[in-house]
């Protein structure tokens, strides 16, 4: 991914090979093992099994190979899309390279990593209520005008709950977003 965007962003090929030679002791290996056997009618039982990341690239180069990259993406994704957060975003990030740069191995292989790292949304509210319901297990955020204006203290949270008073903010909001 991280040459995808070096290369978008115009790098060189020494800056490539440089990024690739930094980079790549860092990244995790694939297990040795294959994993367990997934097939086109029992795929999503595995969804969210790490182990079966083996698997999944071979379910997922397979069903591309034969059925092409697109109708691939639109038969799996509407399974795929409750779980869009997986892994950070990071396996919608990676499949959306592999389309960005016409590379069906990266497609497979950020699908397989969308599957094994899968864990659901949950169900959503109805349209326009999600503000109105505070998440369990969370407190919810000060409205901007009853955040404190202090600057005594350089916590990230004081330092965001300052933003919206600032001139800068306030104008470059009125800018992009219209009058508030």
């Amino acid at each position: 991914m991280g040459l995808y965007s070096l290369s978008a962003l115009g790098a060189d090929a020494a800056q490539l090979e440089r990024f690739a030679d930094s980079h790549w002791a860092r990244l995790e290996l694939l297990p040795a093992e294959p994993g367990p056997t997934i097939g086109a009618h029992a795929w999503k039982t595995r969804l969210g099994q790490r182990d079966a990341i083996n698997a999944y690239r071979a379910f997922f180069t397979q069903a591309i190979a034969r059925h092409g990259r697109n109708a691939t993406l639109r038969k799996d994704l509407p399974d795929l899309l409750p779980g869009i957060g997986s892994g950070g975003f990071h396996a919608l990030i990676r499949t959306g390279y592999g389309v960005r740069f016409g590379d069906d191995r990266e497609v497979a292989d950020g699908l397989a990593y969308w599957a094994t790292a899968f864990v659901p949304l949950g169900p959503l509210g109805a349209a326009g209520t999600e503000r109105d319901r505070p998440v369990p297990g969370t407190r919810a955020w000060r409205a901007p005008e009853r955040a404190s204006t202090s600057t005594k203290s350089s916590s990230s949270r004081s330092r965001m709950n300052r933003a919206p008073s600032t001139p800068t903010r306030s104008t470059a909001a009125r800018q992009r977003y219209g009058s508030s």
